[in-house]
């Protein structure tokens, strides 16, 4: 039983380490200053994917063993600061689906604005023609 409680303690501050990392990740890019280009947003949203498929692998290592060790408290400390980041990234992830979404609907506003207007400027052009058009065409 100690070898399976140091797994799960082993396994536990792998998972603390694996979801500090992409907390930080998230808050460098929930940060208003930092505006990333397309490109780094991708390689940043790339980056926090591949380490929550890491963090996956991890979890459901951890999560078979712990139930059963929750008892010894030092494995109970490590699960509430685990749980703690995990409700931390929910919170930055919902700030940063947020701005998306403020981003998102502000684009579709101005492009339906952009598309309102030039509708009305194609109301403006002429019907005639080319100028010139009845000289060319009695030559």
């Amino acid at each position: 039983m100690t070898k399976n409680k140091k797994t799960v303690q082993d396994l536990l501050q792998t998972s603390i380490s694996q979801y500090t990392e992409i907390s930080q990740l998230m808050e460098n890019l929930a940060q208003p200053e930092n505006s990333p280009s397309m490109a780094e947003l991708s390689m940043l949203g790339e980056n926090i994917l591949e380490k929550q498929n890491i963090a996956m692998e991890t979890d459901k290592d951890l999560m078979s063993l712990l139930p059963d060790t929750l008892s010894d408290p030092a494995v109970a400390s490590k699960n509430k600061i685990r749980t703690g980041l995990l409700k931390k990234i929910i919170q930055i992830n919902q700030g940063i689906t947020s701005n998306f979404s403020n981003i998102h609907s502000l684009m579709d506003s101005e492009l339906r604005h952009l598309r309102k207007g030039r509708s009305a400027m194609l109301g403006y052009q002429q019907l005639a023609g080319k100028p010139g058009k009845n000289l060319n065409n009695t030559l």
